[in-house]
Order: C-alpha cells, then structure tokens, then sequence
C-alpha cells in the first residue's frame, strides 16, 4: 500500500467523521434559552411540545430555509466525496485526476456546509445560548478542512504512474 492510498484512506475517515458530525448536529437542541425553549433548523420546542418550524416569509425563517438547503447539498456532497476519495484509494481513477477530483469536491462540501453552518449560526445565535448541536456541524467543518488540505497533499505524493 502506497502513501497515496494511505493519505486517501485518512481522508475518507475524516470525510465520515465530518459527515457524522454534521448530521448529529441536526436535532432541535440548537439553542436552549434556559426557560424550556429549543430552536433547531426543523423545528422548535417549548416545553417538550414540537412543532416544526413554519414556512412563513418572514426574514428569519427565510434563512433557516437557506441554511438548511446548503446542510442538505453539503451531506450529499459529503457522500459523493466519499465516493470519489474510496474509489481513488482503490487506484481505480488515474493518481492525477483522482486527486484533483477528490479536492475538487471536498472543497465545495466544505464550501456548502460552510455557508449552512455560518447562516444557522448567525440566526439562531439571536434565540440564546448556543447548543452543543451548533458546535457539532463546526467540527464537522473543520475536520472537512482537513480533509481537503490532506487531499490536495495527496497530489503532491506519486502514485505509480498509471
């Protein structure tokens, strides 16, 4: 087994653990004022009754909705990512191109769940305290980060020449 498919293997690992992260980051547990009330981006709670959250036009529902179309394309990303980076792994896509499309992709899944996260942040951040559900998708982030550096490392590191 060669460095590429070791460094390749290491970012399929990092890319599960963000997806992970991310997607346990989606319950209502968002925010908790401290009096019974928790936002998320599908629904509220107050006092252990849900309902999901309305599709009012109002501004701040607006961006839940943004910040829950960029979650939903960066999981998928995530997956697609994964698929790129375990057939690049298998040696299956030429050193080069495998590379090039792994980083490609974990880039833009990072970009996505980047914007997702940072909306989600900033307007939920406005009903309390922040969640341990909020800082979940952040480590996400940053393992999805790591990944995309580790991927562009890869294309540093020769393959074998097919």
């Amino acid at each position: 087994m060669g460095a590429r498919t070791i460094i390749f293997l290491a970012v399929m690992l990092l890319l599960l653990l963000a997806l992970l992260f991310s997607l346990l980051g989606h319950t209502n547990a968002m925010v908790d004022d401290g009096n019974g009330l928790t936002v998320g981006l599908w629904k509220t709670c107050f006092n252990d009754e849900c309902q999901t959250i309305q599709t009012t036009e109002d501004e701040t529902m607006s961006k839940l909705r943004v910040a829950r179309a960029f979650f939903i394309m960066s999981h998928l990303l995530a997956v697609v990512s994964i698929a790129v980076t375990g057939l690049s792994a298998a040696n299956v896509l030429k050193d080069k191109m495998a590379s090039v499309a792994a980083a490609a992709v974990i880039l833009v899944t990072w970009l996505f769940l980047t914007i997702g996260v940072s909306v989600a942040t900033d307007v939920l951040s406005e009903y309390g305290s922040l969640g341990y559900s909020l800082i979940l998708p952040w480590i996400g982030w940053c393992l999805l980060l790591l990944s995309a550096v580790l991927a562009c490392a890869s294309m540093a590191v020769g393959g074998g020449g097919k």
